[in-house]
């Protein structure tokens, strides 16, 4: 799981109240339960003591938000507002710790936000695309500039039917290809390198007239299935890289002297060993990439039976 910690600056401005839009009057509003509101998932994500000013005065931060069933969690201030311009301003900072995946809600008439952080591999998702994102050297940044007019809830309203959840928008840290995905990845190859080993030794029967018996095929494929064992458990202690180069070494050291001493030949041992290297690091070279990795895979599929099939094709089946 990806935790992150973040420094949050918000920044709000009220404008005048239309009182129109509202089925009571303006006499009839409790001026002083006025409250400055903000909704988080837990507030137990909250890593410092916020600042909360309107207006510039700094004002009195009171935990949860139990009267609104948008989010309970969070926080609110009460606040003093001239009956005659309620408009304002309101300034927040604090920190927040949480995991994954960083999201808004976009409540106001206008809103902009702007997220950067150091992490290779974000995906920007939820109800709204950033209109500017980059990536580079392992850090992002980006850009929202939605209005209401962008979600399906209304600026102001006075019932509790509303909801907010569908609005969100944000950043999710995913994990770039890491020792584990790396090793699961391997594994499912496992039955195209076995296939592939396989043809190897098929092709070499072919060219050389000698035939090994279904025993030394099972003992061969066992070597195979021990590779991504070593490879698994080797990669928790030393990382990926090193446990790839240990594994792949040790089972083309068994699998190469086993055939030497199957057909009592260096020759064949030699080009068992040249071709089973090609194919680890074949293997290690898909298990690297991220977008490309089905392509490559593909195209080494395709060469390595189009290079089969020309080199038995006068073979007599």
């Amino acid at each position: 799981m990806i935790i992150y910690e973040s420094v949050t600056e918000v920044k709000g401005e009220f404008g005048p109240i239309d009182f129109n839009k509202f089925p009571f009057k303006p006499t009839e509003i409790l001026w002083d339960e006025a409250k400055v509101r903000y909704f988080i998932p837990e507030n137990k994500s909250i890593r410092n003591q916020p600042v909360i000013k309107f207006n510039g005065k700094e004002l009195e931060i009171i935990p949860g938000n139990e009267t609104l069933h948008l989010l309970n969690a969070g926080f609110n201030s009460p606040i003093e507002l001239d009956p005659s311009n309620p408009a304002g301003t309101v300034e927040l900072q604090f920190h927040l710790s949480g995991s994954e995946r960083f999201s808004v809600f976009p409540t106001a008439r206008e809103t902009t936000v702007k997220l950067s952080g150091k992490w290779p591999a974000p995906s920007f998702n939820g109800a709204l695309l950033p209109t500017n994102s980059s990536i580079d050297d392992g850090s992002f940044s980006a850009e929202w500039n939605t209005s209401y007019l962008n979600r399906n809830y209304p600026q102001q309203w006075t019932n509790d039917n509303i909801t907010i959840s569908d609005s969100d928008f944000g950043v999710e840290l995913i994990t770039s290809i890491d020792h584990y995905q790396k090793s699961v990845r391997s594994v499912k190859y496992s039955l195209m390198f076995i296939f592939l080993t396989f043809m190897v030794f098929i092709l070499i029967e072919i060219l050389n007239n000698k035939r090994l018996h279904p025993v030394q095929y099972v003992l061969t494929g066992l070597a195979l299935v021990v590779f991504y064992i070593l490879l698994v458990s080797l990669s928790e202690q030393i990382g990926f890289n090193s446990a790839y180069i240990i594994s792949a070494a040790s089972v083309i050291s068994l699998i190469s002297y086993y055939t030497w001493a199957s057909f009592r030949s260096r020759k064949i041992a030699f080009i068992s060993m040249g071709l089973l290297s090609v194919l680890y690091v074949f293997l290690f070279v898909i298990l690297q990439l991220q977008d490309y990795a089905l392509l490559i895979g593909s195209i080494g599929i395709f060469a390595s039976l189009a290079s089969f099939m020309i080199l038995t094709r006068n073979y007599k089946w």
